[in-house]
């Protein structure tokens, strides 16, 4: 019990240090939308004219409103793709083997915060949390690749998702994913 008591402050300390500069750094213009709110969760994001930048290990949300620092389940933008497009551009050339650089759509928010206390979910369980998600880039400067992952429904939230995904690549189909494997 002593070695629990005298790590858990350690993991407190890494947990929260990984969190700690979540933040609002900016705003978009979504054409038909209006402002939404880009979050920082970790890592190296930056704005950049009405889009921003992410680099090595980062990720973030597009939001509704400012939460302030602390995300709530109604702040996450819902956007209805359903006859509609959504266009972005990618520099994947600074992106090397073996690195995944990943654009994708999730059904979030999840109904309660996962690991992160982020309510994220995707359908690989990261956080403990599966949803639905959408793939629409998996890459990096040698290999593209997309992918649905579907999931069960049992009366409350998604179950048994496709960790896998239904999806296609030049790796899936036997080319190397980097020069020389």
């Amino acid at each position: 019990m002593q070695l629990v008591s005298s790590l858990l402050p350690l993991v407190v300390a890494c947990f929260l240090a990984r969190n700690a500069d979540a933040e609002v750094i900016g705003t978009i213009q979504v054409e038909g939308v209006g402002e939404i709110f880009v979050w920082k969760q970790f890592g190296n994001m930056a704005m950049e004219g009405n889009g921003f930048r992410l680099t090595a290990d980062s990720r973030g949300y597009l939001l509704t409103k400012d939460p302030g620092a602390t995300l709530t389940p109604d702040s996450f933008w819902q956007t209805n793709l359903f006859d509609q497009h959504f266009t972005y551009d990618l520099n994947l050339s600074g992106v090397p083997c073996h690195c995944n650089a990943a654009g994708y759509f999730i059904k979030m928010p999840a109904q309660v915060p996962g690991g992160g206390g982020d309510y994220y979910c995707d359908a690989n369980y990261v956080g403990g949390i599966g949803c639905p998600e959408y793939d629409t880039l998996e890459s990096n400067k040698h290999i593209v690749t997309g992918a649905l992952h579907n999931c069960g429904w049992d009366g409350n939230w998604f179950s048994d998702c496709d960790m896998g995904g239904c999806g296609s690549s030049s790796w899936a189909a036997g080319a190397p994913y980097c020069p020389g494997g």
